[in-house]
């Protein structure tokens, strides 16, 4: 097996930009809370994160195709929700699920990245 560190580096700065988007993220609620603007809206805030994440989650799977993206979208759309102060309950959990497979429908066909192995089992015979 050999390592591809070009895959390697591509996913780290992938994973520094999330951070950093987060991180921003956080400091802007912050900011809006302090400011008495109109209140989030839950409906609204996850679909704005589910678009970012299933990006994000796109943006990964160019790298390596072997990701589970509707796992990492979910996982990374919950830590912004969490990130803007919702409680995760069973139907906030409902409602970026059908964000994400909403903006999963807008995304252009993705093509599987060319440098991956493939893991199809054949039969023998």
């Amino acid at each position: 097996m050999t390592i591809n560190y070009e895959n390697i580096m591509m996913a780290l700065n992938v994973a520094m930009v999330g951070a950093v988007f987060v991180g921003t993220l956080r400091k802007n609620i912050e900011q809006q809370k302090a400011s008495n603007e109109k209140p989030l809206n839950i409906v609204e805030e996850a679909k704005n994160a589910a678009e970012t994440a299933v990006r994000y989650a796109e943006q990964l799977y160019k790298v390596d195709s072997t990701i589970d993206r509707k796992a990492i979208a979910t996982q990374y759309a919950v830590n912004i929700i969490k990130a803007l102060g919702f409680e995760i309950t069973p139907r906030v959990a409902e409602i970026i699920n059908g964000a994400i497979e909403a903006a999963v429908l807008l995304l252009p066909p993705t093509k599987k990245p060319e440098n991956t192995q493939n893991n199809t089992v054949k039969a023998e015979g």
